[in-house]
């Protein structure tokens, strides 16, 4: 799975009449084909915001994460992202070795205990010894699914 992290820079209001203004950043995680899809579908999407002046720049970069982890049912929530070490066995029967394998998931959770305990239900899945080694807050705003968009149109025409 391709997915993409889109900072999106824009200049903000500070106060109703406008007067203030300050640089802002908003991130988002993009679920998209390319750099160029990724791009086109932010801009689309921070269209509706009543932006002054310039369009907003945005920065794409690829993110490797080994899935999204989202929760529909949060009010309100943030992003954690979490990484799961495992010890799996690489080859088969006496050649059999251990390997560290280490998986990197993006969570949505109201707060790190809710992010701690979903990251271990995916440790639980692993046929060897998962352990939490890294869990951190991010400044993602929001997960963006435009791959299933995509997927869709194509298959209409």
């Amino acid at each position: 799975m391709l997915y993409y992290e889109a900072k999106v820079t824009y200049v903000k209001p500070l106060d109703a009449g406008g007067n203030k203004r300050r640089k802002s950043t908003d991130v988002f995680i993009c679920h998209a084909l390319s750099y160029a899809d990724t791009e086109q579908h932010v801009r689309e999407y921070v269209a509706a915001y009543q932006f002054e002046g310039e369009m907003p720049e945005i920065d794409i970069r690829k993110v490797k994460f080994v899935d999204i982890i989202l929760d529909d049912k949060l009010q309100e929530y943030c992003f954690y992202k979490g990484k799961i070490e495992a010890t799996v066995l690489d080859g088969e029967g006496e050649m059999a070795k251990e390997k560290k394998l280490t998986q990197v998931f993006l969570v949505q959770a109201v707060n790190v205990e809710g992010a701690l305990k979903q990251l271990h239900n995916i440790g639980l899945n692993f046929a060897g010894d998962a352990e939490i080694v890294h869990i951190q807050k991010t400044n993602v705003l929001d997960y963006l699914d435009f791959y299933v968009a995509d997927a869709a149109q194509t298959e209409q025409k």
